[in-house]
């Protein structure tokens, strides 16, 4: 997958991987090694907002209780205002003050003086998004989840999340059947062989990313490598229905040129196996494979 990718960098090809093991699932997308322009950052209808207020300062105060969406250097545009009205149809800059305030900048120059009214709604802006290769995703990963946590190895404090124990086991369970051929076994059919291969690869991978001023929770590790072996041979459906339906929005949003995620994207769906683990269901099994 590394030479496939690097391929698809020189040739300026985009570059979309996915991946489910039982209830462990992951996406990377890499749109080449130049700037890729995105339309729409987010994916999102424009936000927009009530005016209650705007100084001669240009200080805009929201309707209510209302907090407005807006961010450092966001483009808004205003309509409806009365007493204002050579600011409608203006663009300004945004300047993010509190939750229900923001700064446009002096507007005294544009004469008359705010009565009533107005909405204030987000200009799409393009923006550029720089792509990791691969390879440099596998040595500094940054996982977003589908909760919307968000890890990045360089950032990590204190504990290691687990996510960051489920990347450098999928990376070991690539290599394991690149080596073998071949997917891991249940530990009750392989009787810990499998079990210590994975082991072995996942280890390699967890030394190269992370420092060793982090302490590895070896239980916790093991754990989630039993859990992945458990389920590993089979897909879980409305998993694969889940991933697929990511995996093609970021097709179509990389091909249209709006919002796409330039990092790891991973679902994992612990619970479901936590519980037939602990009781030692075989039928999970028979799921499974």
């Amino acid at each position: 997958m590394k030479r496939i990718n690097e391929l698809c960098r020189i040739n300026n090809i985009i570059f979309i991987m996915a991946d489910i093991y039982g209830v462990f699932s992951r996406c990377f997308v890499d749109c080449g090694n130049q700037p890729f322009t995105v339309f729409d950052k987010d994916g999102e209808q424009s936000k927009e907002v009530f005016i209650n207020h705007i100084s001669p300062e240009g200080i805009v105060t929201v309707a209510g209780d209302e907090r407005h969406p807006f961010q450092d250097n966001d483009i808004v545009l205003f309509r409806e205002l009365i007493g204002l009205e050579n600011l409608n149809k203006c663009e300004r800059t945004v300047k993010d003050l509190n939750i229900h305030q923001f700064s446009i900048g002096d507007i005294s120059s544009l004469g008359g003086e705010y009565k009533r009214g107005g909405i204030a709604r987000e200009v799409k802006q393009q923006i550029q998004i720089n792509f990791k290769s691969l390879n440099e995703q596998i040595i500094n990963p940054r996982i977003l989840t589908i909760d919307g946590s968000d890890y990045w190895t360089k950032n990590i404090t204190g504990e290691i999340p687990q996510l960051i124990y489920v990347h450098v086991i999928m990376l070991a369970i690539s290599e394991f059947k690149q080596l073998y051929q071949r997917l891991p076994e249940p530990i009750e059919i392989n009787e810990e062989s499998d079990q210590i291969k994975l082991t072995n690869l996942a280890k390699k991978y967890l030394n190269e990313l992370i420092s060793k001023d982090h302490s590895v929770n070896e239980d916790r590790f093991n754990q989630l490598i039993k859990y992945l072996l458990y389920s590993a041979k089979g897909s879980f459906a409305p998993l694969c229905s889940a991933m697929g339906g990511f995996v093609g929005q970021q097709v179509l949003t990389s091909i249209t040129i709006r919002s796409v995620y330039p990092w790891w994207i991973c679902f994992i769906i612990l619970c479901l196996i936590i519980e037939y683990y602990k009781c030692h269901d075989r039928n999970l099994l028979r799921m499974f494979n």
